[in-house]
C-alpha cells in the first residue's frame, strides 16, 4: 500500500494526475483494498490516514458568470434555438440537444448529473395550475453503496421545483426530437430525455446514444467556435468562455439569492440542498457586498475622526463611492440603521444589580 501511495504521488510530480485526481485514484483503489480487510489479507494500519492532507484547497472553485458573460452567453443559445425551431439549424443532433440542456441548466440551476440523468416522465402536470405550470422531478444520486440508495424515495429526490411555461416547452420539445429514437436505444437508456443519433450511423443501424459529459465538451467547442465567444481578462486576454453546467447553477443561486433579499434558507431550498451548503459552496462575495465592505469602513473612518459634518469629508466619500452627498449625509444621520443598530442612551452604563449579597 506505500509502493502504491508513493506511485500516485509521483504521477502527480511529474504533472500526469493533478492532485485532486491523483486522491480519486487512491480512493478508489483503497475502497476495493478494504474488501481483503474482513479475508485477513491486509491490516487497516496500511492504509495511510491522511495520504492527500489540504486537497481541497488545491482545486478552484467554480465562479457564477458576470451579468455580461449571462447576456452574451443567453443570446448566442437564443439564436441557435430560434434556428432549430426554423428548421435552419447546421449542427448535428448533438449540438441540438446541447442548446436545450443549457437553456434549461440556467433557468433550473440543476446539478450536472441530474440532468444528464433526467428521464423522459420527469415532467409533469402542476396539480393546481395545470395549464400554466408543470413540476420537473430530477434524481440525485447519495453514495455509491446500496445502504445510501436505499434510503426513503423522498430522500433521493433532488428537488421538485416549479417550473414556468417556457422551460416546459423547452422539455417537450426535447421529448418530440428524441421521440423517433427510443426504439433503437438500448435498453438501458430507453427511459433518458437526452438521447440522440450518433455521429457515422444511418438510419438502418442503431446508434443512438445518450447525452454524456464527453459529448457536451464536444458540443460546446463546437458551440464557442460557431459563435466566437470569447471573454477578456488579465491572465488570459481574448480567451474563449467557458461553458460550465456548476458555474450557471452557481450563477443561478447568486441570483435566487438577490431576489430574495439574501434569504440563504429560501435560495438553499430553490437549489435543492443545506443552506450550510448554500452558504459554503454557491454564495461567494459578489462586488456589492465589497464595496459595500468598504463604504462602512469609509463611514466608521469619518465617525471616528469626527468629520461627519465636513462638507469637504462628504463631497469626497461620495465622489469615492458614486453617490450624492445627501445619500452620505442621510446614512451617517443613522436613518438606514435598524431597531437594534443604535443605544438610546450610550452615556449611561446599565446598573447591574448586586445579588452577591443575596
Amino acid at each position: 500500500m506505500t509502493s502504491l501511495h508513493r506511485r500516485v504521488e509521483s504521477a502527480t510530480e511529474t504533472g500526469c494526475l493533478s492532485y485532486a485526481t491523483a486522491r480519486v485514484c487512491y480512493g478508489g483503489l483503497r475502497a476495493v483494498l478494504m474488501q481483503c480487510i474482513p479475508t485477513g489479507q491486509l491490516r487497516m494500519d496500511c492504509f495511510p490516514r491522511r495520504p492527500f492532507p489540504d486537497v481541497a484547497r488545491t482545486s478552484k472553485p467554480y465562479r457564477p458568470y458576470t451579468k455580461e458573460e449571462m447576456q452574451t452567453l443567453m443570446t448566442a443559445l437564443a439564436k441557435d434555438l430560434r434556428a432549430i425551431r426554423s428548421g435552419t439549424f447546421s449542427g448535428g443532433n448533438s449540438d441540438r440537444l446541447f442548446i436545450y440542456f443549457l437553456l434549461i441548466a440556467a433557468r433550473t440551476g440543476r446539478n450536472p448529473t441530474s440532468l444528464y440523468e433526467m428521464e423522459r416522465h420527469a415532467l409533469q402536470p402542476h396539480p393546481l395550475k395545470p395549464d400554466t405550470h408543470s413540476l420537473l422531478t430530477t434524481y440525485k444520486r447519495r453514495g455509491n453503496t446500496l445502504a445510501v440508495q436505499s434510503v426513503r424515495k423522498s430522500n433521493l429526490v433532488e428537488q421538485i421545483n416549479i417550473l414556468p411555461a417556457d422551460v416546459s416547452s423547452l422539455i417537450q420539445e426535447v421529448l418530440q426530437l428524441t421521440d423517433g429514437l427510443i426504439a433503437e436505444a438500448p435498453a438501458s437508456i430507453k427511459d433518458r430525455l437526452w438521447l440522440y443519433r450518433r455521429r457515422g450511423y444511418g438510419e438502418d443501424r442503431s446508434g443512438v446514444g445518450v447525452l454524456s459529459k464527453r459529448v457536451f465538451n464536444e458540443a460546446s467547442n463546437r458551440f464557442l467556435t460557431r459563435h466566437q465567444l470569447r471573454v477578456n481578462t488579465r491572465s488570459a486576454p481574448n480567451a474563449p468562455t467557458s461553458i460550465s453546467v456548476m458555474r450557471l447553477r452557481k450563477t443561478f443561486a447568486l441570483r435566487m439569492w438577490e431576489l430574495t433579499g439574501g434569504d440563504v434558507v429560501m435560495t438553499a431550498h430553490l437549489l435543492g440542498n443545506q443552506p450550510k451548503v448554500t452558504d459554503t459552496h454557491y454564495l461567494g462575495v459578489t462586488p456589492a457586498m465589497l464595496r459595500n465592505h468598504h463604504f462602512l469602513g469609509k463611514c466608521l473612518e469619518v465617525e471616528l475622526r469626527g468629520t461627519s459634518t465636513d462638507a469637504a469629508t462628504l463631497t469626497l466619500l461620495a465622489k469615492d463611492m458614486h453617490i450624492s452627498v445627501d445619500e452620505v449625509r442621510v446614512i451617517l444621520s443613522g436613518d438606514n440603521n435598524t431597531g437594534v443598530g443604535r443605544c438610546s442612551s450610550p452615556g449611561v452604563a446599565p446598573v447591574i444589580p448586586d445579588t452577591a449579597s443575596h
